[in-house]
């Protein structure tokens, strides 16, 4: 964390970002097909192929409703996420996806 913000990169501590994934007021519910579809999507999956790998599977609309309504939930909470990619880095940023740390040399 300390090396993230040194970078100049967004850092939160665990202790933080549960915090932030408990407080109803600052992170939205996602639900569990919700959380399912963005760690797939985290994972590198294209979108028309998570939905085959859901489990059970869903169809692509479905994948596309679960998309919108996390992008609608934090919009409900005044937070700009329009698009998969910006719901990805919200969840990401809100600890409701483990992101591997990158590579710096020091």
């Amino acid at each position: 964390m300390i090396r993230q913000a040194s970078a100049g990169d967004f850092a939160v501590s665990s202790e933080l970002a549960e915090m932030l994934v408990n407080d109803k007021h600052m992170t939205p519910h996602l639900a569990p097909r919700e959380l399912e579809a963005l760690e797939l999507l985290a994972s590198g999956l294209p979108r028309k192929t998570i939905g085959r790998r859901m489990d059970p599977p869903v169809a692509m609309s479905t994948v596309v409703t679960y998309f919108n309504r996390i992008c609608e939930k934090y919009r409900d909470l005044g937070r700009d996420v329009h698009t998969p990619q910006e719901a990805l880095r919200a969840a990401a940023q809100d600890g409701y996806l483990d992101t591997p740390e990158p590579q710096r040399d020091i």
